[in-house]
């Protein structure tokens, strides 16, 4: 009523082509596409390297490599990502446990996981990470879970219990992207954080720019 509304025809194959993906993930999923990529942490200083972050990839049988800035959206906002964050977990958990075997892990190493924003506020997120981390028998302080200050914007409080609680198992945090968004320094007083991941955006031209410094 007492308004115009325009067919767009970029929406109708926008909203198609979300609904396809959708249905190939859950494909992806069942037939086991997703794979992870482990980026290695170099200390600067010594060129050893000190942990690794666990990058989730998806090799569609047609399209090839799928870029995760298309497909991890979908999965956040269908709801899936609870399912696949925890599969991510789970197999980076198998990774680490297999390089501590060989000797190409050592007890000082962390494993970073991005926790999506979904997944971090699903009701068994925490009875679900502990009880993986008993039945692998996998030491809780090799993690390092990522969030991003959108999850803490969010519900400090409630995002501060689940932490702490988290943390009280042995599990590292680290802050993601900050100050891309809604940077307070006060949020580092209240959060459990041990590793804060400042953007690059502030960081590129430090060498260059008295302002960065």
């Amino acid at each position: 009523r007492n308004g115009v509304q325009f067919f767009n025809k970029y929406m109708a194959d926008n909203a198609k082509n979300v609904l396809v993906m959708e249905g190939d993930l859950h494909r992806a999923l069942e037939d086991q596409r997703f794979s992870l990529h482990y980026q290695p942490r170099v200390d600067v200083k010594t060129g050893k390297v000190v942990g690794a972050e666990a990058l989730l990839r998806w090799k569609h049988p047609e399209k090839g490599m799928v870029s995760p800035s298309e497909f991890i959206p979908i999965l956040e906002t269908s709801g899936m990502i609870v399912e696949v964050g925890m599969w991510v977990i789970a197999n980076a958990i198998k990774q680490v446990k297999t390089w501590l075997d060989m000797g190409l892990w050592d007890e000082s190493m962390r494993l970073g996981i991005n926790i999506s924003p979904r997944q971090f506020r699903s009701d068994n997120f925490v009875d679900d990470v502990v009880s993986l981390l008993k039945n692998e028998e996998f030491p809780p302080q090799l993690m390092e879970m990522e969030i991003t200050e959108g999850i803490v914007i969010h519900n400090l409080d409630e995002t501060v219990a689940t932490m702490t609680t988290l943390q009280s198992k042995g599990i590292n945090f680290a802050l993601d992207d900050f100050g891309t968004g809604y940077s307070s320094i006060s949020y580092l007083k209240q959060l459990p954080v041990s590793i804060l991941k400042i953007d690059q955006s502030f960081v590129r031209d430090i060498t260059e720019d008295r302002n960065d410094r």
